[in-house]
Parts: C-alpha cells; structure tokens; sequence
C-alpha cells in the first residue's frame, strides 16, 4: 500500500529537469524597431518678446503646436506665418497641405533672453549676472539678475558692503 502511495504521489510531481530541458521553449516574440516621426526638418530659436515670420514653399491649411503654452502662430497667408513666442520652453510645429501631408516639421525652441545671448557673470556672488542680446553689429543689454540670497565670497574676497545682509563669511586665516 506504501508503495501504491508513492506512486501516487510521483504522479503529481512536476517533471523532471532533464524532460523539461528537452522540450523546445517557446520563443518571445521579437520586439518591433521604433521610428521617431515626424522628425524635425528645422531648428528656430527665439527669445521671449520678438516674433519671427516663416515662410514656406508650399501652400499650407494647417499649422499643428505641440505645447500652445510656448508658442502661438498667426497665419498671414497661405505662404507664411508669424511666430509669436509665449513663454520659454521647446515645442514642434507640424505644418500640413490641404489633405492633411506633411510639409515641414519645426522645431521651435523659445528662450527668455533669446538667440546670440550672452551672459556676463560680473557680480561678487556667481548667481548674479547681466544679459546682453548681440547680433553682427551690436550688443543690446537685457538684463541684469542679483541673487537674493547672500552667498559667502570666495577665500581671499572682502566684501565692500557693510549692511547686515550681505555679510563676508570667508573664515580667515
């Protein structure tokens, strides 16, 4: 009776190695190669306050935004567009013929100070700078940023202000 109970029992077990190993598993199936469309055809930068008007080849019908929040576009003709920059950040345009075909894909990509920006880091505290806009001819001033928050100066640095906010925390030698 033992031994018909063992039987039993091996009956339930799961199958050994060996017969498992022998059986063909079966295969995954094979992941699918990823495109990235629409891939952007061109790059435009712009800074916040000055728009840019594009014009393309082609008649288009429709002009897609990826992020409204960035950008907004005014069509002036079936030919060409005005983009007005809304805040910073990157978006893409897709611009489309009557049937809906791709034309052009933009990539848009909007600054708070623009394109040919440069930043002068000129202050006591490196959180501090001042913005100039640049083109062929001249420079153009922007900005300028002041930290807030006092900063220690670098060892060696004397602070030249004597109000309680800004205070040297250099420890001497």
């Amino acid at each position: 009776m033992r031994r018909l109970a063992l039987i039993a029992l091996a009956a339930f077990l799961p199958t050994p190695v060996a017969f498992a190993q022998d059986q063909p598993r079966p295969r995954a199936p094979e992941l699918a190669p990823v495109i990235l469309r629409p891939l952007p055809t061109q790059t435009i930068n712009l800074g916040l306050g000055v728009s840019a008007t594009i014009e393309i080849a082609r008649r288009f019908s429709t002009i897609q935004i990826a992020d409204p929040t960035v950008l907004d576009v005014v069509a002036e003709t079936d030919r060409s567009a005005t983009l007005v920059p809304k805040a910073a950040g990157i978006t893409s345009l897709n611009i489309l013929d009557e049937n809906g075909a791709p034309i052009s894909r933009l990539l848009v990509e909007v600054n708070e100070i623009g394109p040919s920006r440069i930043i002068i880091h000129n202050k006591a505290l490196l959180t501090s700078h001042t913005a100039y806009r640049c083109s062929d001819s001249r420079c153009e001033y922007v900005n300028e940023v002041t930290a807030t928050e006092p900063y220690p100066l670098p060892r060696g640095h004397e602070n030249t202000k004597s109000d309680s906010t800004n205070r040297d925390l250099t420890p001497r030698q």
